[in-house]
């Protein structure tokens, strides 16, 4: 599955919704399936890669995980993210980068 930017950042918000306790729609857990994994993680990377941010990913402690995207000169971090998994991480921080940066 092959995502441009609109359904890119769709997809991601998408995944990220919080269901507050409730059964995820199957339109949910399919786009969860595909990103909640290293190679969805990986999907997202190449995905902000494309729009000029790098990635920053690091494992603080047992099951928490940091990612900061920074833009082209890779001075300020444009999105963070935390979560017990380094794909939870990387789809908060971009997300959080694409809101900043239509």
């Amino acid at each position: 599955m092959t995502a441009t930017v609109p359904s890119f950042t769709v997809a991601l918000g998408f995944a990220l919704l919080d269901r507050r306790g409730k059964p995820a729609p199957k339109e949910q857990t399919r786009v969860k399936e595909w990103l909640d994994n290293w190679k969805g993680l990986g999907q997202v990377v190449t995905g902000m890669q494309r729009q000029g941010f790098k990635l920053h990913l690091t494992n603080v402690e047992g099951e928490t995980w940091r990612a900061t995207f920074s833009g082209n000169a890779g001075v300020s971090a444009e999105g963070f993210g935390t979560g017990p998994t380094p794909w939870r991480a990387v789809q908060v921080a971009a997300w959080e980068a694409l809101s900043r940066h239509p």
